[in-house]
């Protein structure tokens, strides 16, 4: 009577036998299993792979529990490794399938970019695979409730404010999608979860900002507004004006640096991760000219014209630190071909502008204001877009440019 073939992903009964070695040296299966005569204990293990081929795993150890352990440790082991995420169970532990979507988004055909690729992943770290997080120690199968993840990102939100939520549970909900689409789960619990926000106490406390380590105030940051252009010449100023205060070489090389970035971003209206990834190669000095590689599409690849001004700063930066490496490298490492961090980056703008006057502002201000004073200037939506990086005009009208329903129209009515 034949055995009936196992299924895929699947193994036998183990066998463990108790051996010795003959006056030959070789190992022989020990006839009672008792006694000082048993000098190892041999367990194998027939498995089926997922591509449907039969392998087999042996493990000896000198006790029988321990090689029986190990064997079955052994077959999991292979048959997850060669699994391919379809083979996933929702037993699987939740980071485990994390790390395997943060490969799988890190691919250069996942069609994201390296900027939202950098955040998934900092998000992952910062909310999900950290101590303290609830879904920390999780399964999928029990990471996929709806009350847990609320709960889970509900703590976010009143720790860290409701954008930070927002994108964990854009990361949440991509790693338990991927497992939707796999077959091992059968619904996406994190889309099943409303957005959450931070709790009025919360804000708050955000609002009445005490000074954190750095001397930034917390204040709620608002992302509808605009700078004027005055309120970006103040800011440009009190950057300069702090670089030029006598200072450690340290101290003052940043400072010099952070100012000449508030320049730039307030110039240009680039986003943060660009102008961090802008080399002295990419910038043309006789003709103000620089090539900004974009990082969201292949819209924000561009060629900008610098403002006279901005321009003219740029000549001196180059004669001052050289033209080799980034135009903004890390200030602390001193060295031309080290990026300047992200995180630290967007920090010392923040707190330029919390020092000039506007807690409110972030690093992405300067590119609404560099898009609010084209258009007060009379620029057409497709050449602000076209300066921004924008593929969609649409975009840049909706989001960058205020709208006014209830003001004066009186200059409409003289075109009518």
């Amino acid at each position: 009577m034949s055995r009936k073939p196992l299924p895929l992903g699947h193994h036998g009964e183990p066998e463990v036998t108790p051996q010795f070695r003959d006056a030959e040296g070789k190992w022989k299966r020990h006839p009672t299993g008792k006694g000082k005569g048993v000098e190892r204990w041999r367990a194998r293990v027939y498995y089926r792979g997922h591509d449907g081929m039969l392998g087999e795993v042996t493990r000896v150890s000198p006790r029988k529990p321990e090689a029986l352990d190990a064997a079955l440790r052994a077959v999991e082991e292979r048959m997850r490794l060669g699994s391919g995420s379809s083979a996933a169970s929702p037993t699987r532990p939740l980071l485990e399938a994390g790390q395997a979507w943060l490969a799988l988004i890190a691919r250069s055909d996942s069609g994201l970019s390296p900027r939202t690729v950098a955040d998934y992943t900092a998000s992952y770290n910062r909310h999900l695979d950290c101590p303290g997080s609830s879904l920390r120690g999780l399964s999928l199968g029990q990471a996929n409730e709806p009350a847990r993840i609320r709960a889970w990102l509900q703590g976010i939100a009143d720790g860290s404010g409701t954008g930070a939520a927002k994108m964990a549970r854009s990361v949440l909900s991509g790693i338990l999608q991927q497992s939707v689409d796999d077959g091992v789960l059968q619904a996406n619990g994190a889309r099943q979860v409303r957005p959450v926000k931070a709790q009025p106490k919360a804000q708050q406390d955000a609002t009445e900002g005490a000074l954190s380590g750095s001397g930034r105030r917390q204040a709620p940051r608002d992302t509808t507004r605009a700078l004027t252009r005055s309120e970006r010449d103040s800011v440009i100023a009190y950057a300069d004006e702090l670089a030029g205060q006598p200072a450690i070489e340290r101290v003052s090389r940043k400072r010099r640096a952070v100012a000449d970035l508030t320049a730039f971003m307030a110039g240009t209206g680039v986003r943060i991760a660009e102008a961090r990834g802008i080399r002295w190669e990419h910038v043309d000095l006789t003709h103000g000219r620089v090539q900004v590689h974009g990082t969201k599409s292949k819209g924000s690849r561009r060629l900008l014209t610098l403002p006279h001004w901005l321009a003219e700063r740029m000549r001196h930066m180059a004669e001052a630190n050289g033209t080799k490496g980034y135009v903004f490298s890390s200030p602390s490492a001193g060295n031309p071909e080290q990026q300047w961090d992200q995180s630290n980056c967007a920090a010392a703008l923040a707190d330029v502008l919390a020092g000039a006057g506007f807690p409110w502002a972030t690093p992405h201000t300067f590119r609404r204001t560099v898009a609010t004073l084209l258009s007060e200037q009379g620029a057409p939506i497709a050449r602000i877009a076209d300066q921004l990086g924008h593929s969609d005009p649409a975009m840049t009208a909706s989001v960058y440019l205020g709208r006014d329903f209830e003001g004066d129209k009186s200059d409409l009515a003289a075109l009518l």
